[in-house]
């Protein structure tokens, strides 16, 4: 199996996965040596065949998610850099998980968009301010009707082409403007004015 590197080395950490089941990966951070960072146990073992792991613009911050006892889901920051986890946030039940996240830059913020099925035409989605020390905290929630990425295997919207930051306070998603229209059809972008 091939490891992708996924992220740049700005802040001297790369993260590299390997596809490990169906839209799931096994990943690991390598400093700028290309050396294997030494994480801790809950941490690594989050970050086998899973999904929604990634790397804030800068290298510093990896986020994954991870579930307790009951199912309960948390997006977890680790500051690479000190060593230590700087903030979790506990997210609302959803349908379908979120894959991936779509970034923007000063400030630092995410988004991300898990299914729901009591709303089947529309997506939450979220999105959250990362501070310089790790801290989260959420910018807003929006239903939005995202235009789903169509392949073999279904259609789901993909963080950086169904939604995407034009700037930190602007969030550009492609939708449909007719009620019948397919998923794979025409397509309109719309724009999301964020605070």
């Amino acid at each position: 199996m091939a490891t992708l590197a996924l992220a740049n080395a700005q802040g001297g950490y790369r993260l590299l996965a390997e596809p490990c089941a169906e839209e799931l990966s096994s990943y690991k951070v390598a400093d700028a040596a290309g050396a294997a960072v030494d994480l801790p146990f809950e941490v690594q073992a989050a970050l086998y065949c899973a999904y929604g792991v990634d790397l804030a613009p800068g290298g510093r911050f990896l986020l994954y998610p991870l579930f307790d006892a009951d199912g309960v889901e948390t997006i977890h920051v680790y500051d690479l850099a000190e060593r230590a986890e700087t903030d979790e946030v506990e997210l609302p039940p959803a349908e379908m998980d979120a894959l991936g996240y779509t970034w923007s830059e000063n400030p630092t913020r995410f988004a991300f968009a898990p299914g729901d099925r009591a709303n089947p035409l529309y997506y939450r989605t979220y999105v959250f301010q990362l501070s310089p020390e790790g801290r989260l905290s959420a910018v807003g929630a929006y239903d939005l009707r995202l235009k789903p990425v169509c392949g073999l295997d279904g259609c789901e919207p993909l963080a950086g082409e169904s939604f995407y930051f034009a700037s930190a306070h602007t969030l550009v998603y492609r939708t449909w403007e007719q009620q019948e229209d397919e998923p794979d059809g025409p397509q309109t972008l719309r724009t999301l004015e964020l605070p």
